[in-house]
């Protein structure tokens, strides 16, 4: 992989969503850092930050990260809804979106744009 390599078009998408959602991430987690919810927001927010860096700049480790950020938030999704059956409305299209989103890094030639 080049230096100069432009990311693909789906993985700036991916970069900058990383970004944006990272914000509300930490801007949720600071605003109410009262228990461990907020505190993982404000985690989890710095990471996909770092992911959406990695991703614009095609970076090795940002696959690794990204995937995992999407993974942990379709799991934290997935329990939410197993421990409160009445919100799966809320966070069916989250989830959907989490996992257009695997079923895309995953794809051999995005997988590629890493190596």
């Amino acid at each position: 992989m080049s230096t100069t390599e432009a990311a693909p078009l789906g993985v700036s998408l991916l970069a900058i969503l990383n970004v944006i959602v990272g914000i509300f991430g930490i801007l949720s987690g600071e605003l109410t850092i009262v228990g461990s919810y907020q505190l993982g927001a404000l985690i989890i927010g710095i990471f996909q930050i770092i992911a959406g860096y990695g991703l614009w700049t095609l970076k090795s480790w940002a696959w690794y990260l990204a995937a995992f950020v999407t993974l942990l938030g379709l799991v934290i999704n997935i329990l939410i809804v197993l421990s409160e059956f009445a919100l799966w409305q809320t966070y069916l299209l989250t989830m959907l979106i989490r996992v257009v989103i695997l079923a895309y890094l995953f794809r051999s030639s995005v997988k590629a744009k890493f190596r």
